[in-house]
């Protein structure tokens, strides 16, 4: 922005010299982080400290707070009011330096300690006017420049450097203007925003329904009445998969006691581990009602139910180093492979750890609301293995991946992995036991392969959709930093020559030096006592 010649009757001054005197005489207030409660002051009785969450770009989220442990005094000179202008000063770079005006606010809330709140001279600068300003796309990259920080996970704005921060400064009546203008566009693109956000959301649900249907039995209740009774149903199917994961596992024990160079002891096939019945998970659900030709089994039942190995320190360098996949890989029905690394696994471990074409991953560590998000591995990744951030589960035939991997993505969407997971601090684990033992709705081979091309089309359409939604959502973030843009650039707006130039105006209340005339750009360093001006 500071290419593009200054409009007439602009100028250019710090943002210091258009600061308001605040209660106690300062300029610009840094909050407070006390301790606080994880709930939310919800009474306008009881005092609650602002989170940065509260601070969104030009909207101000009063609900985004944490209550005030009654033992601590509140620092009242710290409430916020109407009319203060919040700015994040701390966090990661896209959380640090977002501004916002609060309109209106209920009472006994404090200011956070990783945000700022200053004001604007009424009589130079319009508030709405300033909001927007410091959103401009221009404006947010002089802001980003001024942070400091080893990493884009923790910066911070000093109050020093954004002192210094130019301001374009039109005359006080097209500021009023510009700002009417924006208010009225922003309007009408928060309404189609809503919109796609409503669609959205609906997709979603869509999304969830049809997975459920799948997986309960009535997405293909016409196609059972079409092709009659199966000639394998599912108990039976079920037999035949319980015959072959008893085959896979004598199989592996035989193939170790031959490479130990030992003989199988006398009755070695009654250690065979039994697996999880549906109904023996302590946090099982009474089970729904299945079409007659379906059974209940569990994923450790039809599966290969695996943890993802260890990342330690002796794992980082060795001999036999391959890629593996972790839970930064793997999303909800896709692997992506641009951030992927490697460590050492030995011959052994790369038998156990090995991903093939129809594994399903899921995180097994995760935020409560993404725990158990599930993919199919699709060879994306040649001789990769994957970390214990993820769990595998490997079909066995003959039920079919695909329609498994159906089944935990209906698991997942309906929140049956959340009800699972074992929570820590901050982090939810799906564990691999418990998703052992989950149930697995089983039905006949033949309408397996039926859910899955018919899953396979309405998704596909649901996708389609949701690319459309997300491309006018792209376009409306897009159009709102054009209409900032052009704001300040004096585009927005008509021009009256009958507005007093700004210059003028800042020369007679007394704000500034005399050289923020028209088109001047100053950085001269001012102490906060010149920000005075007298009215």
């Amino acid at each position: 922005m500071s290419d593009t010649p200054l409009p007439t009757g602009w100028c250019v001054v710090p943002l210091a010299d258009v600061l308001d005197r605040l209660h106690d005489g300062r300029t610009l207030h840094h909050g407070w982080s006390p301790q606080c409660e994880a709930e939310p002051s919800t009474d306008d009785a009881i005092w609650g400290v602002l989170k940065t969450t509260a601070v969104q770009h030009g909207q101000y989220l009063e609900q985004h707070n944490k209550l005030l442990p009654s033992k601590l005094r509140p620092r009242a000179n710290l409430e916020v009011k109407a009319g203060d202008i919040l700015m994040t000063c701390a966090g990661p770079r896209v959380r640090c330096g977002v501004p916002c005006l609060v309109r209106a606010t209920r009472p006994r809330l404090i200011l956070s300690g990783k945000m700022y709140r200053f004001r604007v001279r009424p009589d130079l600068v319009e508030p709405r006017f300033m909001e927007a300003y410091l959103q401009a796309p221009p404006i947010q990259a002089q802001i980003d420049a001024m942070k400091t920080g080893i990493s884009d996970s923790g910066l911070n704005l000093t109050h020093e450097r954004f002192h210094h921060l130019n301001v374009r400064i039109p005359p006080l009546a097209e500021q009023t203007r510009i700002a009417d203008r924006i208010d009225e566009l922003f309007t009408d693109l928060a309404a189609g925003v809503a919109a796609l956000e409503r669609v959205k959301r609906n997709l979603s649900r869509y999304r969830a329904a049809v997975l459920h249907a799948a997986v309960t039995g009535r997405l293909t209740e016409s196609w059972r009445k079409q092709h009659g009774t199966p000639d394998e149903p599912g108990p039976k199917l079920l037999e035949r998969i319980l015959a072959e994961r008893r085959r896979q596992w004598e199989r592996r024990t035989l193939a170790k006691y031959e490479k130990d160079g030992k003989q199988p002891p006398k009755g070695w096939r009654s250690r065979y581990p039994e697996p999880f019945l549906p109904g023996t998970l302590a946090h099982s659900t009474v089970l729904p009602g299945l079409p007659d030709t379906w059974c209940w089994a569990t994923h450790d039942q039809v599966g290969d139910v695996q943890l993802g190995r260890q990342r330690a320190p002796e794992h980082h360098t060795g001999t036999h180093m391959r890629p593996y996949l972790r839970v930064a890989n793997v999303y909800e029905d896709r692997i992506d492979t641009s951030d992927v690394l490697q460590m050492n696994f030995t011959p052994e471990e790369f038998e156990t750890y090995e991903l093939r074409h129809g594994d399903i991953l899921l995180n097994e560590g995760q935020s409560m609301e993404l725990v158990g998000r599930p993919a199919m591995y699709r060879d994306e990744l040649p001789g990769g293995c994957f970390q214990n951030t993820l769990v595998r589960q490997r079909a066995i035939a003959p039920l079919v991946p695909e329609y498994a991997l159906i089944v935990c993505l209906a698991q997942f969407r309906a929140g049956r992995f959340r009800k699972i997971a074992s929570i820590t601090t901050s982090i939810a684990h799906l564990g691999a036991q418990r998703f052992a033992a989950l149930e697995f709705p089983l039905p006949p081979i033949a309408e397996q392969e039926a859910i899955i091309d018919i899953v396979k089309e309405k998704l596909s359409l649901i996708d389609a959709l949701t690319l459309e939604v997300q491309r006018g959502l792209a376009r409306a973030a897009r159009l709102r930093q054009a209409i900032l843009k052009a704001a300040f650039e004096g585009k927005l707006v008509q021009q009256d020559p009958n507005d007093e130039p700004a210059g003028v105006l800042l020369a007679r209340l007394g704000s500034g030096p005399e050289n923020h005339a028209a088109g001047t750009d100053s950085r001269r360093k001012r102490p906060l006592e010149r920000t005075k001006a007298a009215r």
